[in-house]
């Protein structure tokens, strides 16, 4: 015993650690390939606990129900039932998805792109007779877009085909993973904690398990409220788009829907691209009511739709959405934007505990 706690064993183990530090430095991009490799092979399972996180409390609430039925059989199979029901809604939606949104989708994109030199070459003729704007030559966005999307040159998105088959395929795993999960869900728990148990950590554990529910529910509500709320706005959209015969309605929708999913910056690009959109069938004059539509559909949305589906669970202030929005989205991307407010707002809830009586003990703030 005396050995271990030696000045001669300590400074071995210090140098085997600087070793270890130095190889693992000198082979870094080796280090980043490995684990970029071990995240790819993980990435069903990954995705199918996120696919579990939000499938959870639909099978949930939907098991309270059948539990109340009065059918031994029912309620002793309530779980499986519910797992069964929530998952084949689900399927259902993404089927009529691809069988009536997809193909309109893909019939206004593929428009668009073979209308593109024409709309460009329209649009550079009428920026040409106002005075106030530089002329700039836009047709290299048109080859530019034509370049990703030719349709003669299928053969050469071989490659693009069979990523999306492997996706296809890692998807279906994730479904499996993520039934397996909540099915498992109890015996999970158990494992977790026996291993509590038998190792004997302390309170500190308590705390971040604490902190996890919170977080959890926090992305659960911020992400599940967002979804909802951005299929209800484009949905809006496309119907007044179509009612007003805006040219691709579907595909300017789901551009309103998707950008609704980005806080701040979303919904201005969105505006500014259906404007462009719609500025080619309507004329500059007539399109401008789409800019309006969008303002006044955003503020009924920001004000009165979206506290109600969101609720007030993120609690960030609008200062706080533009400064997580742009780090956030400096650093990672589009992804980024998306995770920076409920990133930031996980931070606030842990320093707001903090300053309250200086103490991270995940007692003060409940997320319900």
């Amino acid at each position: 015993m005396k050995y271990f706690e030696s000045n001669w064993f300590k400074l071995l183990i210090t140098g085997m650690i600087l070793i270890v530090v130095y190889k693992s430095v000198d082979n870094i991009n080796g280090i980043f390939s490995f684990f970029g490799t071990l995240l790819g092979i993980l990435m069903p399972v990954i995705i199918g606990c996120v696919i579990a996180l939000f499938a959870y409390r639909p099978v949930c609430k939907l098991k309270g129900l059948l539990c109340k039925v009065n059918n031994r059989l029912v309620t002793s199979h309530s779980l499986v039932i519910s797992v069964l029901i929530v998952y084949i809604i689900f399927f259902a939606v993404v089927a009529l998805a691809f069988n009536f949104i997809v193909p309109v989708l893909y019939k206004n994109v593929e428009e668009l792109v073979t209308k593109l030199p024409g709309y460009i070459d329209s649009l550079n003729g009428l920026l040409r007779h106002v005075e106030f704007i530089p002329q700039v030559d836009l047709s290299f966005i048109g080859e530019k877009l034509l370049s990703y999307f030719n349709f003669e040159r299928l053969n050469e998105y071989v490659s693009v085909i069979t990523g999306i088959a492997n996706s296809f395929v890692s998807f279906l795993v994730s479904i499996i993973v993520s039934i397996y999960i909540i099915l498992e869900k109890e015996h999970i728990l158990l494992f977790f904690s026996k291993i509590k148990k038998r190792f004997q950590f302390d309170h500190k554990t308590d705390v971040v398990v604490r902190y996890i529910k919170k977080i959890i529910n926090l992305f659960y509500s911020y992400f599940a409220g967002l979804l909802i709320d951005s299929v209800l706005i484009g949905s809006i959209s496309t119907v007044v788009f179509a009612s007003f015969k805006v040219p691709y309605a579907v595909f300017l929708g789901l551009a309103v829907a998707i950008g609704n999913m980005i806080p701040f910056f979303g919904p201005i690009v969105a505006a500014l691209v259906t404007y462009l959109i719609g500025m080619i069938g309507l004329g500059p004059v007539n399109a401008l009511w789409i800019l309006v539509f969008q303002f006044v559909l955003g503020q009924i949305d920001g004000n009165i739709i979206q506290p109600k589906i969101v609720g007030s669970q993120v609690g960030v202030s609008p200062l706080l959405v533009l400064v997580s929005v742009t780090v956030f989205g400096g650093l990672f991307g589009p992804l980024g934007m998306i995770l920076g407010v409920p990133i930031c707002a996980s931070a606030k809830l842990v320093l707001e505990d903090y300053l309250e009586d200086g103490k991270i003990d995940g007692e003060k703030r409940e997320i319900t």
